[in-house]
C-alpha cells in the first residue's frame, strides 16, 4: 500500500502493480492476543486500535508505512531488542497464489511458505492479509535526547561504548540529522516497553551528557508512535547501509566527518541501530532469522547526492560481513547478502513450486535452477 522495498525493481513498464489500500480492516481478539489486518493498514492504524486493549506488535520506525511490506521484509524498529523483527509477529496471511488459488497460510497449512514469506520480500503471492500476535504492552518509556552537532564525536563514542552493557529490553539509535541545509543536530532515541524507574535508570549515563531537550517519557505505544517515528512526508530520497560489528574509532570519524556541514554534506540522515537482544535470536519459522551485526548504519539524503551517500558507507564496510537488511536495500542484491546458503536454497525451493514461471516481479530474486528456468 506504500511502494515499501519497491525501489529496486525500477522500471515497472509493462507490469501491473495493485493498489491495496482499499485492504484497510484491522480486527483485535485480546483475548488470543492477535490482530487481523487487510494488506492496505499502515502501522498507526494497527497500533492505535492495538492500544485500546493495552496490546502492541512490533511496529516500525515511519507510522505510515504499510504493516504488510514492512513485514515482508523483516522489519527493525524501536521496541526491536525486546519484541523482534516485525516478521516474527506474523502467525498466517491470506494470500492468492500465481496460478489464481486463494489461501490461508500458517503453521498447518503450508508452513513453507509462511516461513519464506517472513522477511523474503514479497514475490512469492499477493498477500491480501496478515494474523499478527500482539504484545501486552500499556506503556512505552522513550524518546530523544538532544545535542548540538559539535558534540557528536563525543556523544557517538559515549553511546557507543553505553551501548555495550545496555540492558536487553532497551532499543537505541544515534542519528545525525540536517532538516535543512547547514541545520544539523545530534539525536540518541531510546525505548523500551519495560518499567519506567528500571528505563530511566539504564539511560542515566546518556542523560548525565547534558542533552540540550530531553524528550524521553512514559506513554502508551500509539502516543509514543506519534511523537517518534519519523516523518509522514518528505521529499524523494536514496538510501544505502550495512550492518557491522562495533563503533571503531574510524567508523566513528567516518561517519561524523560524513555528515559534517562544513564538509559540505548534504545528507539528511546518518544514523546506527543498536542491534543485539531479541534481533539477534534466530527464528526457526522466518527467513529472516536474526540479523548479523551489532549495528546497522543507514545513510539517507537526496537521489542527486548518491556519490556522496555511498562513499559514506563504504567507509564502514570493513568493519561488518557485508550482509544488509532487505528493508534497507534501495538497489537489488543478491539475496545471499540477507540470508544463509541453508536459507537461500529453501527460498529457491519455495518460488519455484509456487511461481515457475516468475509471474510476479522480485526485488532481490533468487536465482532460479536450470531445470525451472527451462
Amino acid at each position: 500500500t506504500t511502494g515499501h522495498g519497491m525501489n529496486p525493481l525500477g522500471s515497472l513498464v509493462d507490469s501491473m502493480v495493485l493498489d491495496m489500500s482499499a485492504f484497510d480492516s484491522v480486527e483485535i481478539d485480546p483475548v488470543n492476543r492477535r490482530a487481523r489486518i487487510g494488506a492496505g493498514v499502515r502501522w498507526h492504524q494497527l497500533i492505535e486500535a492495538a492500544s485500546a486493549h493495552g496490546l502492541t506488535a512490533p511496529f516500525g520506525s515511519a507510522r505510515t508505512v504499510g504493516v504488510v511490506g514492512y513485514c515482508l521484509g523483516g522489519g527493525i524498529g524501536p521496541l526491536g531488542r525486546k519484541l523482534g523483527m516485525g516478521a516474527s509477529a506474523v502467525v498466517a496471511a491470506d494470500v492468492v497464489t500465481a496460478d489464481g488459488g486463494i489461501r490461508r497460510v500458517d503453521a498447518e497449512n503450508d508452513p513453507e511458505l509462511l516461513w519464506a514469506l517472513k522477511g523474503s520480500g514479497g514475490g512469492l503471492a499477493i498477500v491480501t492479509s496478515l494474523e499478527i500476535e500482539l504484545t501486552p504492552v500499556e506503556r512505552v518509556t522513550g524518546g530523544m535526547l538532544a545535542f548540538p552537532f559539535p558534540r557528536a564525536t563525543e556523544v557517538l563514542a559515549a553511546w557507543g561504548e553505553w551501548t555495550q552493557n545496555a540492558p536487553g529490553h532497551l532499543t537505541s539509535s544515534f542519528r545525525i540529522v540536517q532538516p535543512a541545509p547547514g541545520e544539523v543536530m545530534v539525536l540518541v532515541s531510546v525505548a523500551s516497553p519495560d518499567d519506567e524507574a528500571d528505563v530511566m535508570k539504564a539511560i542515566e549515563p546518556l542523560v548525565e551528557l547534558d542533552p540540550v531537550a530531553n524528550m524521553v517519557k512514559a506513554v502508551d505505544p500509539a502516543t509514543f508512535m506519534a511523537e517518534n517515528t519519523d516523518p509522514d512526508d518528505g521529499p524523494p530520497i536514496h538510501i544505502e547501509h550495512t550492518l557491522i560489528d562495533g563503533l571503531a574509532p574510524a567508523v566513528r570519524a567516518g561517519a561524523v566527518a560524513a555528515a559534517d556541514p562544513a564538509n559540505g554534506s548534504m545528507l539528511m540522515l546518518s544514523e546506527f541501530r543498536h542491534l543485539g537482544g531479541a534481533f539477534a535470536e534466530p527464528d526457526a519459522g522466518s527467513v529472516a532469522s536474526h540479523l548479523d551485526g551489532n549495528f546497522t548504519y543507514m545513510v539517507m539524503g537526496p537521489p542527486e547526492k548518491r556519490r556522496e551517500i555511498s562513499h559514506a558507507v563504504d567507509t564502514v564496510c570493513d568493519f561488518g560481513h557485508g550482509r544488509s537488511y532487505l528493508n534497507f536495500a534501495y538497489e537489488t542484491e543478491d539475496p545471499a547478502a540477507f540470508f544463509g546458503e541453508e536459507e537461500v536454497t529453501r527460498l529457491r525451493t519455495v518460488y519455484e513450486r509456487l511461481d515457475p514461471e516468475q509471474f510476479f516481479h522480485h526485488a532481490h530474486p533468487v536465482e532460479r535452477t536450470r531445470e525451472s528456468v527451462v
